[in-house]
């Protein structure tokens, strides 16, 4: 993005082309000081002038004034084979220009002009060829006549480099970054495109969602950084691009810590998204340069994402160890040169990243799928278990003999328990054969079986519900299943019995409490049975791995804890 990098791009491509078959082309000539004056004489491009009076300074330094500028600069040229002709000039900058060699133009690119409505914008980088007959051994004079009035901010520096060298070998900066931001991009889009396919097909995994977001907004972002290679422009247009770099480098931080954070879901997620977005935010405000508010909001991205894939690796998770390679890898290129990660490391680094985070949630679907399939076929078998011990004939026995006695003594009573009967029997085969319904569903089963146990054994049991939101997914008759086993095995006093059933938010999560009055001792442990099995398997089959459940006594109280994500 910046001078240097560019820089670096030819000594990077004149690197690569040494290693080809032929060892003897001269090396590129860097123009790094030139003489400048503010103004405009024809006579300055002159190769005899006098221009001890100008001031010298970096090239990378020359200021942006307001008005047309003009370089001088002295050049060497070695012996050349003549394979190696013609040899050409390469400038880039955000500016307008015009070029002398030994006092003849040999290009220009744009209009250069006294005011803005006189100049015409010319390209960030541009070749002009050197006749052959003018790139003779020895020193050679060039001069450069520039204006920049569109450039629309105030950038560290708008002049990048000047190289002369080989014609093809100039052209190949372009065409070394071309070939491995192509070869990148391909492999990004591809992997973006198979996330997007896993998503669509099981929509509950919605880590395949961030992950394919976060792969699309790197292809935008290699796209957005390799154009000025691939197909140029000229530069009033390039305030636009940094914009839409720094708000990609953005969105790449947002999409890589919400994926990181759903891929492993660990306490305090939400104060670490918010961390993450606001210092990526902050850096957009705090540096006045394009480059650092999208290199400083890359680090502390990164950063964090390093660090929370670190903790998840302390903690074992399942693909931890792949992730944190990716994202270590990727950071620690970032520290060693940030510089150029935007120009160049970045093509790379993005590939690796990604590949490592792809392959590390492919592996733990496959084995989370898996077990969900395995805990299908086990909460299938519970179920039917479940509903056998509905219609066991100890159970049908006792409420037949109930209902014989009150047709004959209270007819009422008798209808409501037939009602009743008839609905928890109809929710239940309503609700058997899916894998998730809605909360409000969950506690009219509840209270159905309530009634009827109230009726049959000359108790009053009610259920009292706090912060419960109706439309939260749960796998169905899980609740149900405390209840009856409260029902059951719990040892109860008094014509009154009341079950609690509240719900907490945290980091994403939701907790589900649910408490029965019982007279066993503090930390007594429920036995497995049948029903906490069948739980299991329901939020297994539902979550995966993403819950917990703990039953346990507490006080006068038997205590059941069930932890679930907020989403699916």
């Amino acid at each position: 993005m910046g001078a240097k990098p560019a820089m670096l791009a030819g000594l990077l491509t004149l690197g690569l082309l040494a290693c080809g078959p032929r060892l003897t082309s001269p090396p590129l000539t860097i123009v790094d000081q030139v003489a400048m004056k503010s103004g405009d004489d024809p006579s300055w491009s002159n190769p005899d002038l006098d221009d001890s009076d100008w001031q010298v300074v970096a090239f990378e330094d020359v200021p942006q004034v307001a008005s047309i500028v003009w370089m001088r600069a002295t050049v060497a040229l070695q012996p050349a084979d003549p394979e190696d002709h013609p040899l050409a000039i390469y400038f880039a900058a955000l500016a307008a220009h015009e070029i002398w060699w030994d006092g003849e133009r040999i290009g220009g690119g744009g209009s250069v002009g006294a005011t803005a409505e006189q100049e015409r914008p010319g390209p960030i980088q541009d070749w002009h060829e050197i006749p052959d007959r003018l790139a003779t051994p020895g020193y050679h004079r060039i001069a450069i006549r520039t204006s920049a009035f569109h450039r629309h901010f105030h950038p560290r520096t708008g002049y990048w480099a000047v190289l002369v060298g080989p014609y093809g070998q100039l052209h190949a900066i372009g065409e070394v970054y071309t070939g491995v931001a192509l070869v990148s991009l391909s492999g990004i889009v591809m992997m973006a495109f198979f996330a997007l396919m896993m998503f669509a097909q099981d929509r509950r995994e919605r880590s395949f969602l961030f992950l394919g977001l976060l792969c699309l907004t790197a292809a935008a972002l290699l796209i957005a950084e390799s154009w000025k290679n691939v197909f140029g422009y000229t530069y009033n247009w390039h305030l636009l691009r940094l914009v839409i770099v720094t708000a990609l480098a953005w969105l790449l931080d947002l999409f890589l810590l919400v994926f990181l954070v759903r891929r492993f879901p660990m306490t305090g997620a939400r104060w670490f998204l918010a961390a993450g977005i606001a210092g990526a935010s902050a850096a957009l405000f705090i540096f006045a340069s394009w480059d650092l508010k999208a290199i400083i909001g890359l680090l502390w991205g990164f950063f964090l994402a390093s660090f929370w894939s670190l903790r998840a690796v302390v903690k074992r998770l399942p693909g931890s160890l792949l992730a944190a390679a990716g994202v270590c890898s990727c950071f620690g290129t970032l520290v060693m040169a940030p510089d150029v990660i935007l120009d160049r490391n970045l093509y790379i680094a993005l590939i690796f990243l990604l590949l490592c985070l792809l392959g590390s949630h492919v592996l733990q679907v496959r084995k989370v799928r898996m077990e969900r399939e395995a805990a299908l076929l086990k909460s299938t078998r519970l179920e039917l278990e479940l509903i056998r011990k509905h219609i066991q004939p100890h159970f049908l026995l006792n409420t037949l003999n109930a209902l014989s006695e009150w047709i004959d003594q209270e007819p009422r009573v008798a209808a409501g328990m037939i009602q009743s009967l008839a609905e928890e029997f109809r929710v239940l085969s309503d609700i058997s054969s899916r894998s998730l319904i809605r909360m409000d569903e969950e506690i009219r089963l509840c209270r159905t079986h309530l009634e009827i146990m109230s009726r049959r054994k000359g108790r009053e049991y009610r259920m009292t519900t706090t912060g419960v939101d109706p439309a939260a997914p749960i796998p169905p008759a899980v609740i149900h299943t405390l209840v009856e086993n409260a029902i059951t095995h719990g040892r109860h006093g008094g014509r009154t019995v009341e079950f609690r059933l509240a719900e907490e938010r945290l980091d994403g999560r939701r907790r589900y409490v649910f408490s029965s009055p019982d007279a066993a001792s503090p930390g007594d442990t429920v036995a497995e049975g049948t029903g906490l099995r069948y739980i299991r398997a329901r939020l297994r089959e539902s979550f995966g791995e993403r819950w917990s459940l703990v039953s346990r006594a507490d006080g006068t109280q038997w205590r059941t804890e069930i932890l679930v994500p907020e989403t699916i």
